[in-house]
């Protein structure tokens, strides 16, 4: 039967279990290079311990906003010559 992950010390002791899984991505959505955006994602209900994991370079800051099922980004501090678009992933624990 399958037990998950767990993390054993040198001793043989269990150093960590965390008894489930640790993330799934629930969504996959692309930001654009502007300097501010708000885009859509499906989630289930019980999806409320939302992160957002950006996949590219120079990324912006992301806010998730779990009742409205949106990701935003402010790219404000991030150079516009080096703003590019991008993957952002929503992973839910």
């Amino acid at each position: 039967m399958a037990e998950g992950i767990k993390v054993f010390n040198e001793d043989g002791s269990l150093g960590y279990n965390p008894q489930g899984r640790l993330f799934r991505v629930i969504a996959r959505v692309a930001y654009t290079s502007a300097q501010y955006g708000t885009v859509g994602f499906a989630r289930q209900p019980e999806d409320t311990d939302l992160v957002a994991v950006a996949l590219g370079y120079y990324a912006p800051w992301f806010t998730i906003n779990v009742g409205a099922s949106t990701v935003s980004w402010d790219a404000s501090a991030v150079p516009a010559m080096v703003r590019y678009s991008g993957v952002v992933e929503i992973w839910a624990r």
